[in-house]
């Protein structure tokens, strides 16, 4: 995607300026939900055990009154049940998690026949939540000239008590000082972060955990992602797309399906026609496939005729005629 005078319309439209000829004219980009489909080859899986917590809004009238009263009185005015109460407030903060814990799957992926890139536009748009007073990107007299393309994205998917929707957002260097893991490129990059319903990943982990060579994971996934009306008109599922976000925004990302392979054999296939599909009719049979291997230094040799008994009857016949002719011709000359 080329620079662009990109201008915020509404949440699901941005436009722009395209010149051909010497004419301008304007199009747009549309938001819609977008098929993603990731593959990651190396990952790593992590399980969080959760303890307890600090919260302090906590209701605790016998410290409300005690805090008053030393502010008024000083700390010597208190009752004893009043001091215990002062000094113990701060435990009533701890908090057991309801969750025991969670599993994390982190990875870095590819993504499959698509890039995705996050961009910036002008003017202000309240984007998000519209029952909310917050304006999420796009900022008053705050444009910033931003754009890259990306073709692979870093993978958090994480346990959930119920499937949950994620989101997909340019994890820049200012971002990365609030948190990042080993291995992660000192440079912007697409972050997903997903949520699965924790019964579904702890299974998904159970059968990883019991394989010798772990398989490559493809999580199929659709977010809300922009895309040029041209290419949205012309272009088939089996083209590679190009999709994009406004850079400083989070968008709304689901997974839809996570596959893998649990068994895996090394025999042969071979590549069925469109119309050998799998429960109708009889299977596609391969001739070579069903052929005994060819032992070292040994040939197979296919016959020449079709009717090899019918053969043996004839030269068992010729040999017959033969041997009576030679009988016939000793009795002659005796």
């Amino acid at each position: 995607m080329s620079e662009q005078n990109r201008t915020w319309v509404h949440p699901n439209a941005i436009s722009y300026e395209y010149e051909h000829d010497g004419e301008k004219s304007k199009l747009h980009y549309f938001r819609s939900w977008r098929r993603l489909d990731f593959t990651l080859e190396n990952y790593t899986v992590t399980r969080h055990v959760l303890g307890q917590n600090t919260n302090a809004e906590i209701d605790d009238p016998v410290f409300d009154e005690a805090a008053e009263k030393v502010g008024e009185q000083g700390y010597d005015s208190l009752s004893d049940e009043e001091k215990r109460a002062f000094a113990d407030h701060q435990l009533s903060y701890v908090q057991t998690y309801e969750e025991g814990g969670n599993l994390r799957l982190i990875g870095w992926a590819q993504i499959e026949k698509a890039s995705i890139t996050a961009f910036s536009v002008k003017e202000k748009g309240k984007i998000g939540n519209p029952d909310k007073d917050v304006l999420v990107g796009l900022k008053d007299n705050d444009y910033e000239n931003y754009e890259k393309t990306f073709r692979r994205a870093k993978i958090q998917l994480t346990s959930h008590p119920e499937d949950l929707p994620g989101a997909l957002l340019l994890w820049t260097t200012d971002l990365q000082q609030y948190g990042s893991d080993h291995g992660d490129p000192d440079e912007d990059f697409l972050l997903a972060e997903l949520y699965m319903e924790k019964s579904k990943l702890v299974q998904v982990v159970e059968e990883l955990s019991g394989m010798s060579e772990k398989p490559a994971l493809t999580i199929h996934s659709q977010a809300l992602l922009f895309q040029n009306e041209v290419d949205e008109s012309l272009s088939e599922p089996w083209h590679r797309q190009e999709y994009a976000f406004i850079h400083d925004t989070a968008e709304p990302m689901i997974v839809d399906r996570l596959t893998y392979r649990l068994i895996e054999t090394d025999r042969r296939l071979r590549d069925t026609d469109e119309h050998d599909v799998i429960g109708y009719g009889e299977p596609a049979v391969d001739d070579e496939l069903t052929k005994p291997p060819v032992q070292p230094d040994q040939k197979t040799f296919e016959p020449v005729g079709g009717d090899i008994a019918g053969q043996m009857r004839g030269v068992k016949r010729a040999i017959w005629i033969l041997a009576a002719a030679i009988i016939l011709a000793a009795m002659i000359s005796g």
